[in-house]
């Protein structure tokens, strides 16, 4: 059964995909199949669906498998194909799928293309460059897993409550979209409202103004913020934390006229035996956490006395 569904899946492969489709290894057990190929890249949606269509249009089609022997070179200008670098001799045996496939093998194949029952393609992948493997399943497992995509698919009917599971779902998906752009909205709004709020929390010292402040925000809002007021502000420095449970991440910003006397690496690791972490980046942005979450607590009491070390190095 399995052998004569692979003769049909490597003529749907050379229809769906081109001629330069060639076998390159295949293994035949009784519950499942697996065929090499050679093709350049993966297979999408559209041409697995065409192949499985193929094959199962035969296997409908109730097609006879015909075995003959006869010499090689008359079987060659027959039509039939020899791949997978065989040797054969001067007599040959030649299985035909009626007016569907021709190819020179030795095996064991069934009478008709109705006893494969039916035909699904499960996985695909490449093995090596230019080679592809599919691996597909035929007869009592190709039925027991079409009832059981029919009884998922029946399970997800009733949770949607709809004959139109897949209609349903697309609108879900639509919606989720939707959602999400609606969230990313909100969450660029939030962050303009923050920075207008950060920027009046800065205090002054010597002519360099400095923060340090929990921001309950997610890690790329608070990326976001830190970049925004150290451009903003660029003799400024500072520190943004976002508590989390156990820990604390740490955003450190120092602006432009500011990097020679203050690196943002620079204030993480002043603090870092407070918080029992560390951090780095780049001279501008950098960030890290801590194991302590109330360090950060004691490290902003003291923040203006640790700038003050650090600049004077």
């Amino acid at each position: 059964r399995n052998h004569t569904a692979t003769h049909l899946l490597h003529r749907a492969l050379r229809m769906a995909l081109g001629e330069h489709v060639k076998q390159e290894g295949s293994l035949v057990a009784p519950d499942r199949l697996r065929f090499d190929f050679s093709h350049p890249s993966s297979l999408n949606d559209e041409e697995i669906a065409r192949i499985n269509e193929i094959v199962n249009q035969v296997i409908l089609e109730e097609r006879n498998v015909i075995a003959r022997v006869m010499p090689y070179e008359e079987a060659i200008s027959s039509g039939a194909i020899a791949f997978f670098g065989e040797k054969y001799g001067d007599t040959v045996r030649v299985i035909e799928v009626e007016g569907f496939s021709k190819e020179l093998c030795g095996g064991t194949h069934v009478n008709n293309t109705a006893s494969i029952l039916g035909f699904r393609i499960v996985s695909e992948k490449g093995i090596a460059a230019g080679i592809r493997r599919i691996e597909a399943i035929t007869g009592e497992a190709f039925i027991k897993d079409a009832i059981h995509l029919n009884d998922t698919l029946s399970t997800i009917s009733e949770i949607l409550k709809t004959k139109e599971p897949i209609k349903r779902v697309q609108e879900l998906q639509n919606t989720v979209k939707e959602l999400q752009k609606n969230v990313k909205s909100l969450e660029q709004q939030i962050v303009k409202e923050m920075i207008v709020k950060l920027q009046s929390s800065f205090e002054e010292m010597k002519g360099i103004k400095y923060m340090i402040e929990e921001v309950n925000l997610g890690k790329d809002a608070v990326r976001k913020i830190a970049d925004t007021l150290r451009q903003k502000n660029p003799d400024s420095c500072g520190i943004l934390g976002v508590p989390e449970k156990g820990s604390i991440f740490l955003v450190a910003f120092s602006g432009e006229k500011l990097i020679d006397k203050v690196k943002a690496p620079d204030l993480l690791r002043a603090i870092s035996q407070y918080v029992k972490g560390g951090g780095g980046g780049r001279p501008h942005l950098a960030e890290g956490g801590g194991r302590n979450p109330d360090g950060f607590k004691e490290v902003k009491k003291v923040f203006g006395e640790i700038l003050q070390k650090i600049i004077k190095g």
